[in-house]
């Protein structure tokens, strides 16, 4: 029995130590301090991803606005076959000069 008499004051002395060494452990605010400082980095690093992702759809929409309006420049508001007639046209009055000059240059003669 006097071994049991011994041991129970030395397990309280543990139990008292284990609480005195939890009651240190959350008495400060350093963890909680960190976590909310950790907090507020994830919510300012998520603000400004969000904020660049907004920018580059801004800027996305103005590139893509500004393709169509080259496209719509670029693009020819004639039909195709109007090209070629056009340009057919300008090769009959090419040939019709030369053979002028042809003329003018025999005429000459």
């Amino acid at each position: 029995m006097e071994m049991m008499t011994s041991s129970i004051p030395d397990v309280f002395q543990s139990h008292h130590e284990v609480m005195d060494a939890l009651d240190q452990n959350y008495a400060g605010s350093d963890d909680a301090q960190r976590a909310l400082t950790v907090n507020k980095l994830h919510q300012d690093t998520a603000t400004a991803c969000q904020r660049q992702e907004d920018e580059a759809k801004t800027a996305l929409l103005e590139l893509s606005q500004q393709v169509c309006e080259t496209q719509e420049e670029a693009t020819p508001k004639e039909a195709p076959e109007a090209h070629s007639e056009r340009v057919h046209s300008l090769l009959q009055l090419t040939q019709d000069a030369k053979e002028n000059v042809d003329t003018l240059n025999e005429a000459t003669r």
